[in-house]
């Protein structure tokens, strides 16, 4: 969502994804549909993670949004996080649900981490 005052022009959301000891394990990104959001307006992106490495020993992620405003000068943001322990199970036969399960709940939290952070910085 755009908080601000200015059409945010060319947004690109990318992630990098870090393991429990801090080691780089890679990077996506994505373009907000539409590209152009005006004031007030939302635009959704979707980043395609195809590690599995990615997806089972993500501990820590920065995200970086960047765009322009209506003078073209770049704006950038970023936000870090951690992966949230909620995919604890007693069950070896509920690992692959669970991973799952927990990777979504953390895309969710990190969604809701970019929202929060936008928001922030439009309200200086």
């Amino acid at each position: 969502m755009n908080n601000g005052s200015e059409t945010a022009e060319f947004v690109q959301v990318s992630a990098s994804f870090y393991d429990e000891d801090g080691a780089f394990l890679g990077t996506a990104s994505g373009i907000t549909q539409p590209s152009s959001i005006p004031p007030g307006g939302r635009a959704g992106f979707e980043i395609l993670i195809t590690s599995d490495t990615i997806e089972d020993d993500t501990e820590r992620y920065e995200f970086s949004i960047q765009w322009n405003d209506d003078d073209f000068d770049q704006h950038t943001i970023r936000i870090t996080g951690e992966q949230s322990d909620s995919n604890e199970s007693g069950s070896d036969n509920n690992n692959d649900n669970n991973n799952d399960n927990s990777f979504d709940e953390f895309m969710e939290e990190t969604e809701n981490n970019i929202r929060d952070a936008k928001e922030d910085i439009d309200n200086r």
